[in-house]
């Protein structure tokens, strides 16, 4: 089968592209161009896939290719919700995503020039949208899982109590590698000190800055927002 789709400009990433998870055969066919990427990358540069920076496509079929086909079909069953409910509000929410006055006292502090503020927004404006987008795949997988406990039984094609929890281990890793990687490439540009403040706290606590309470406190209210308004939209979609 073919895509029809530019592997390198137009699958999505955020939210996983629904190409992807829609079959196995899609699954596998989708990390056979990934794998034929790899064999390029050893053949033209002598580089295999642990000398190769991070990207989607080689967590999904390398590092993390039995985590993704264990979960694949709790994926496919959240990725309609994913791609239109979830994509609408993370839009609207990452557009309306403000610099708060103690990261704007933080950019002062670490002396960012204007084009580093303007950076440091984008940046922002992103991670509110990867935050949000992975808070309300987590609220879609959860429904399906308490909605199927509900009725004593597991319904045929519906999510199973261990697909579920790969489902959200699978989701969670893929969002935190790609913060991670975001993070690491600050700092190879040494301008780690743009990284979001709020981005860092779906990291492991080692990235975490060292902050004053009340910037983590408004860091924490902004998150749980987004929260809100996540659960907001899974409750609506999932009573209709």
């Amino acid at each position: 089968m073919h895509f029809q789709k530019n592997y390198d400009e137009e699958f999505y990433e955020f939210p996983l592209d629904e190409l992807i998870t829609a079959s196995f055969d899609n699954f596998y066919t989708f990390c056979n161009i990934t794998e034929h990427k790899l064999a390029c990358w050893n053949m033209q540069c002598k580089m295999n896939h642990k000398q190769i920076s991070w990207s989607s496509d080689l967590h999904i079929c390398t590092f993390k290719r039995l985590q993704f086909e264990n979960a694949l079909n709790c994926l496919n069953l959240t990725s309609t919700g994913a791609h239109n409910e979830c994509n609408e509000i993370c839009r609207h929410i990452a557009r309306r995503n403000p610099t708060k006055g103690n990261e704007k006292s933080y950019l002062y502090e670490v002396a960012a020039n204007l084009a580093e503020i303007y950076q440091y927004w984008q940046l922002n404006k992103q991670c509110a949208f990867q935050i949000c987008h992975l808070e309300c795949r987590v609220n879609f997988l959860c429904f399906l899982f308490y909605s199927v406990e509900s009725m004593k039984e597991l319904i045929r094609n519906m999510c199973e109590q261990d697909e579920t929890i790969n489902g959200l281990d699978v989701i969670q890793n893929y969002y935190q590698y790609d913060l991670l990687d975001q993070l690491r490439s600050l700092i190879d540009s040494s301008t780690e000190h743009l990284y979001p403040l709020m981005c860092r706290f779906y990291l492991p606590i080692q990235y975490h800055s060292d902050l004053t309470n009340e910037t983590n406190n408004e860091i924490k209210e902004s998150i749980i927002a987004i929260k809100q308004a996540v659960n907001d939209v899974v409750e609506m979609v999932t009573k209709l």
